[in-house]
């Protein structure tokens, strides 16, 4: 591109300014689609824990009136209008099921035995020496 600038500066010809803007919206396309691109596997890759949360804190912390995240995709393919339509959107995508609709929801009380197994002082104690020192229970902030 620094070429085809410097040949139209130097011969001034209509021919040679149409070849470099035809150049800068070439580039210009590249480069938006290699952005777009670029989030989006971004985003799939983005499976862990930690990765999740180091999204959320970006998220988060953007204290830009322009960029505040209020609009999902519905089922028909538009998006939300309000922050009310968007929480129904969520509650129905993310909490399909409630305890009524599910006929194979077991609310009994398992037996204490495999609790025990599951759970025994043992197992708890080497959970918890596994742990890094100076680690704290909660979320890391």
């Amino acid at each position: 591109m620094k070429r085809k600038l410097m040949t139209a500066r130097s011969s001034k010809t209509q021919e040679h300014w149409e070849a470099l803007r035809q150049s800068n919206r070439t580039y210009n396309k590249l480069h938006t689609k290699t952005k777009q691109d670029e989030w989006r596997k971004f985003c799939a890759d983005t499976e862990t824990v930690k990765e999740s949360a180091r999204m959320n804190k970006i998220l988060k912390n953007c204290n830009d009136k322009t960029e505040k995240l209020e609009s999902v995709y519905k089922s028909d393919g538009t998006l939300t209008t309000t922050p009310e339509e968007t929480l129904e959107v969520m509650e129905r995508s993310h909490f399909k099921d409630d305890a009524t609709s599910n006929p194979h929801t077991d609310h009994t009380i398992p037996d204490t035995h495999l609790l025990d197994n599951i759970y025994s002082d043992t197992r708890m104690k080497e959970a918890i020496m596994s742990f890094d020192p100076l680690k704290a229970a909660g979320p890391d902030t």
